[in-house]
């Protein structure tokens, strides 16, 4: 049974512009709103609760709000909630998220106990830098009333981008500290043909 009045994700690469259509959405959402609004931002660093933060996007749009590790820790009083990097919301259930079996009945309970007539607002990566899908990504764009799909510019050839390449930080699924930027397929694949063939 459905918990939540509505449901609203963007979704896409490194450098789409999720964050600032997180934060542009806030902003809106203030303005024409007759309610406290909140912001948060999934992080994997372990927090005893939310973090009060500033967040500003590449574009430079700036937002007052916390970070969180678990949906549970939204404020219960807030019925219209933005949240940034909505991937990591079960990056801290296991060290790899894609063998966990349970992991989604897991995200389901955790999402409904927040979730009771409120308006959502998330945006995170859709898939991590080996192309594999977020769980926790998937699982929102499936119960989601309007999904937006971002892309970015390849910075090898300048055309759309729905991928990530990880520049630095080692082969773990993700790291905060890593830099990454966004590939097409069409660049994406050759790169895969010349490391088989090195």
């Amino acid at each position: 049974m459905r918990q939540f009045a509505s449901l609203e994700i963007a979704v896409g690469p490194v450098c789409s512009g999720k964050s600032t259509w997180a934060m542009k959405k806030y902003h809106e959402l203030c303005q024409t709103k007759s309610q406290a609004i909140d912001y948060y931002c999934f992080t994997i660093e372990k927090l005893a609760g939310p973090k009060r933060h500033s967040f500003q996007a590449r574009s430079g749009v700036q937002v007052e709000g916390w970070y969180i590790n678990s949906l549970e820790q939204i404020k219960p009083e807030r019925n219209i909630v933005v949240v940034d990097e909505i991937q990591f919301s079960t990056f801290h259930f296991s060290e790899n998220i894609f063998l966990e079996k349970n992991v989604l009945e897991y995200l389901r309970a955790d999402f409904s106990k927040v979730s009771m007539d409120k308006e959502f607002y998330f945006s995170g990566l859709d898939l991590d830098w080996q192309d594999n899908p977020f769980l926790a990504t998937m699982f929102f764009m499936g119960i989601a009333d309007n999904v937006h799909k971002l892309t970015a510019y390849c910075e090898r050839c300048d055309k759309d981008a729905s991928l990530s390449e990880k520049l630095t930080g080692g082969e773990e699924i993700f790291n905060e500290g890593a830099q990454y930027k966004p590939i097409c397929y069409q660049c994406r694949d050759q790169q895969e043909k010349k490391k088989k063939g090195a």
